[in-house]
């Protein structure tokens, strides 16, 4: 009987022949008799070596199977040939259960549908690839929720969740998933097809198959009972009387009387049989919630709390500590909440939500918490959540604790191989503190969050794994840790499965007899051992370096880099904070990552572009890869649009990233001529506005606009911005304006307007309202114009890579800004992709004070306006608009920089407008992406998501606002509607609108 493990070697089919990876007859068979995708070129198999652990194991290759049909065509294409075989979802695993040596099949992309759903009796069926966030959303409507909240919900599958017997944060009441699944209908190694669900004690032939014709089913039940009655006096001694344990498979719920088939199946990491539709039990969704923040000046006052607290009946106790608090506190989304709800610097906190149908009976309970702190010895440390936003925006940060996490810069992360040991709560603090001193010990620290209510804690010690002796430290923390669990009693996986970290220390926490029975199972189900190899049974060593995503050898190219980035300790150190941890894979509506959103490929996600950037940067795609078009294609979608510098919890920055690696591809292959059209457009504007008529015949011709598309690439489908004829002149407009106001200004009461290309050139009317809204503040506007050319924020260069041109553009605007930004003055700009371009690019291409002078006075018209307000200055008389109603879009460099709450409030200035801000991405114009010929049809998806859809839907007497001349654009070609900037709907609202037309 062949055995497949993890080697240098390889598997081999039953030839002998070894499946090498990249194997082209396996991929050119797949690709012949499967509707989905075979991926087995190097950046491909890159890029599923990983997952949100700490290894990397290069597959075979990559099967994206697009129907069911397809997937028996994988597994029994991969039985012929001898392959393993490893189910993938989202690839959030942190014990490295999806990675390994085998034909990675990646469910997320298609197999991700509701099949059927049963409101009555509470139970919904769904294919394996559906994300948890998305089953609830759809759910939402009637009234149920699948209530195992894994915190990363967003996109966790199913399946996977399934394969890890996940749990989440109200498992004190819900349980884990193997309470949860139904059933599971799957394919064993050869491809047998079968229903894994309740079956009786004594079944008829009809279970297994409508004519009982599928034996080996019957079999297996047999084998399966006899395995579990062998063993029974083992299973019961070695197995943890605890709610989380999820080590090795749930024999010990095999009862001769009746069972549920698929709870063998739940945690089996893809080892047994790969899924293909689950059965799932729903729970009615709680009407009322409320939320006690536990504030505790201790860590192990706040573990000595958790016993108490439980008996309230809580749904929830979650721990937050110092580490994570003080980590959050520099991330920009995160830092608003963290400031609101947490007082003080308290060592750690505890979330206890309480839900139910009753509101006051929650109430209650809450002050039920408030009085028991009080008796514990730590009164008034309650901060109440009580409104569902307030919950959501806790939960959240929450839910990024691992992420926050690993926003720690430099090479020592908190590393997870001990995360989930669970004890009772009863010895939770003597545990916690014993565990603290075997960090000590060893000359490091670990991080806590998670689950207090079931004694489930997520603890990472600090480590350095591109340190051998850091390898050997993770390997004894490792064993001294297991052997505090075992001596508790408790359960050293505890949640997050088994994997390559845990497997291999089952025998010592259960018995030599239990991991015996463990292999029984393996072998009924899978006699060849094809299915995850390596994982739960016959695993490799954990601290095998070999296998981990920095082995022995590991080095970086060193690049002399054009942008700065010793924050990080260099732009591989900057590449390399990206953890795996699959947060831009989200599809909702939000601002990352938007090309992932529309093509739902692992390459277009951040993740998969930092995984591509790293394996060139490391010489692993080959010795020139980092120019090469392998990163290109990686990097080809991303439209800059900053989502990541926000949502990424450890603040990857790939539109940064993106320009660096333009920088050194240019210098290599040279500069398309496109490129030169679009990057000099600042430079040669004023020459083309002074033949317009000549510029814009482009669009009244279509033979000329499909020789351009020819020539250029422009795509002759999409207008190009007009030329204007009147085009924004500050030095002399602004110097002949009549400044005989009733109100004239101060002489030190003065705002820069920076008038940008684009408004300058095409938008003339935007900038003319904004200096109106300006004035009737009370403001004398000022701009920094020099002799020559116009200043420019250098954005054209630097998204096409010219950061030495981008610099020259940077420093004499930089000269120019300067000397106000020293006087405190407003530096005010209109165009959120040029604006923020000072605030986030300028330090990176000229670092020192003066530019970190220049960004911190810089803001867009609307923050300038609550600014004012906040500080009680804003002197400004608005009147009500014809349109009652305004639809806002965000630019997202304005959600990149959480500048939405000023620009919502600035149109709230207007007397009785209501806004609605569209629940939209990027809008996919992006710059000169939009109009680039082989990314339109993507371009335009990324619109049709949520944007198009919503302009489409307002009424005619809606306002539409935008503040990105990308975005306006983008909204005229595809929804035929006229969007304004901020400034032109105010200027229309001033009380004295002379001159505003």
């Amino acid at each position: 009987m062949s055995r497949h493990h993890l080697s240098a070697g390889g598997p081999q089919d039953s030839s002998g022949r070894e499946i090498r990876r990249g194997d082209p007859t396996l991929a050119r068979r797949l690709a012949r008799e499967i509707e989905g995708e075979a991926l087995f070129d190097p950046a491909s198999r890159g890029r599923y070596a990983t997952d949100a652990s700490i290894y990397q194991i290069e597959p075979v290759g990559v099967a994206v199977p697009r129907t069911a049909a397809d997937v028996a065509a994988i597994v029994s294409i991969a039985a012929e040939h001898g392959a393993p075989l490893l189910a993938r979802g989202a690839g959030t695993s942190q014990c490295g259960q999806t990675v390994g040596e085998a034909l990675i099949v990646d469910f997320s992309k298609h197999l991700n549908a509701i099949l059927d759903l049963d409101v009555e009796n509470r139970r919904v069926s769904v294919q394996p690839g559906l994300v948890l966030d998305h089953l609830n959303r759809a759910l939402r409507p009637h009234g149920l929720f699948f209530p195992v909240d894994v915190s990363t919900g967003s996109r966790a599958t199913l399946g996977g969740m399934a394969g890890n017997n996940s749990c989440g944060a109200r498992s004190i009441r819900y349980g884990n998933m193997v309470h949860n699944v139904h059933a599971i209908e799957g394919l064993l190694a050869d491809g047998t097809p079968g229903r894994f669900g309740p079956v009786a004690g004594n079944p008829g032939p009809a279970a297994f198959g409508a004519d009982g014709s599928n034996r080996s089913l019957a079999d297996l039940l047999v084998r399966v009972r006899n395995i579990a009655a062998d063993h029974a006096d083992a299973i019961d001694r070695g197995f943890p009387k605890l709610l989380r344990r999820v080590g090795g498979y749930n024999l010990d719920t095999i009862d001769p009387a009746g069972h549920n088939l698929a709870s063998l199946l739940v945690g089996s990491e893809g080892t047994l049989a790969t899924f293909t539709r689950l059965e799932l039990d729903l729970q009615p969704v709680p009407p009322h919630r409320v939320l006690g923040i536990c504030h505790f000046p201790t860590f192990r006052r706040a573990m000595e709390a958790t016993l108490h607290i439980v008996r309230l009946e809580p749904a929830a106790v979650e721990l937050v500590d110092r580490t994570m608090l003080d980590l959050a506190r520099r991330i920009a989304m995160y830092r608003p909440v963290v400031e609101r709800f947490v007082r003080g610097a308290p060592e750690a906190l505890l979330l206890v939500e309480f839900a139910g149908e009753d509101p006051a009976e929650q109430h209650g309970k809450l002050a039920d918490l408030s009085v028991l702190m009080g008796d514990l010895g730590t009164p008034d440390a309650v901060v109440e959540a009580i409104e569902a936003a307030d919950q959501s925006a806790v939960w959240e940060v929450r839910k990024a604790g691992l992420d926050i996490m690993m926003s720690m810069k430099g090479d020592g992360k908190p590393v997870s191989f001990i995360e989930d040991c669970a004890v009772r709560l009863e010895d939770l603090p003597d545990y916690t503190d014993r565990l603290n001193a075997v960090f000590a010990r060893h000359g490091t620290t670990g991080t806590w969050y998670a689950h207090a209510s079931v004694g489930c804690l997520h603890v990472r010690p600090i480590l350095n794994l591109k340190d051998g002796a850091d390898v050997r430290k993770m390997r004894a923390i490792a064993e001294e840790a297991f052997a505090l669990v075992r001596e508790y009693r408790g359960s050293h996986s505890g949640e997050h499965g088994d994997g390559i970290v845990r497997s291999e220390f089952h025998e010592p926490m259960f018995g030599r007899e239990v991991v015996r029975a463990f292999e029984a199972v393996k072998d009924a189900f899978d006699p060849e051992g094809r299915l995850n190899p390596g994982k739960i049974v016959r695993p490799p060593r954990m601290d095998d370096r070999s296998l981990l995503r920095y082995p022995p050898g590991y080095r970086t190219r060193r690049l002399d880099t054009a942008l700065d980035w010793s924050e990080w300790g260099g732009f591989a150190g900057a590449v390399e904070m990206c953890n795996n941890n699959g947060a831009c894979r989200r599809r909702e509506p939000g601002v990352m990552c938007p090309s992932y959103r529309v093509t739902g490929d692992e390459q277009h996600a951040t993740r998969g572009r930092a995984n591509t950037l790293r394996l060139a940067l490391s010489g692993q795609l080959g010795a020139d890869a980092f120019t090469s078009d392998a990163v290109a294609d990686a990097l080809d979608l991303c439209v800059g649009c900053k989502g990541c510098r926000r949502e990424c919890p450890t603040g990857v920055d790939m539109a940064r990233m993106k320009v660096e690696f333009l920088h050194h591809r240019r210098r290599r292959h040279g500069l398309p001529l496109r490129t030169r059209l679009i990057a000099w457009l600042p430079r040669y504007a004023p020459l083309a506005a002074r033949a317009p008529a000549l510029c814009n015949a482009r669009d009244r011709w279509p033979s000329l606009a499909r020789l351009g598309e020819r020539w250029l690439g422009l795509s002759a489908r999409r207008p190009l911005p007009r030329w204007r004829r009147d085009p924004f002149q500050p030095r002399t407009e602004l110097s002949g304006r009549n400044r005989d106001t009733a109100h004239p200004p101060a002489p030190d009461r003065e705002v820069v307007l920076f008038a940008d290309t684009f408004t300058r050139w095409f938008e003339p009317g935007i900038p003319r309202a904004a200096v109106r809204v300006l004035e009737a503040a009370g403001r004398r506007v000022r701009t920094a114009e020099t002799q020559g050319r116009p200043l420019c924020c250098g954005r054209t260069f630097l998204t096409n890579g010219l950061i030495e041109k981008a610099r020259d553009e940077a420093r004499r605007t930089l000269a120019a800004l300067h000397p106000f930004a020293e006087r405190g003055l407003p530096i005010v700009g209109l165009e959120p992709s040029c604006l923020f371009t000072f605030r986030d690019e300028l330090p990176a291409l000229l670092p020192g004070p003066e530019s970190r002078q220049v960004a911190s006075r810089v803001m867009l018209l609307e923050e300038w306006l609550m600014s004012e307000r906040e500080r009680g200055a804003l002197r400004i008389s608005l009147e009500p608009l014809p349109e009652r109603r305004v639809l806002l879009h965000g630019h997202c460099h304005q959600k990149a920089f959480n500048a939405m709450g000023a620009v919502k409030a600035a149109l709230g200035l207007v007397p009785g407008l209501e806004i609605e801000e569209a629940e939209s991405s990027c809008c996919g114009m992006a710059g000169a992406f939009g109009y680039e010929a082989e990314h339109y049809d993507v371009s335009m998806r990324m619109a049709e998501l949520s944007l198009l859809p919503a302009v489409r839907a307002a009424s005619p007497d809606t306002c539409i606002a935008a503040d990105g001349t990308s975005c306006r654009q983008q909204i005229a070609d595809g929804a035929d509607r006229r969007a304004s900037h901020v400034a032109e709907i105010l200027a229309r609202a001033l009380a004295d609108r002379r001159g505003s037309q």
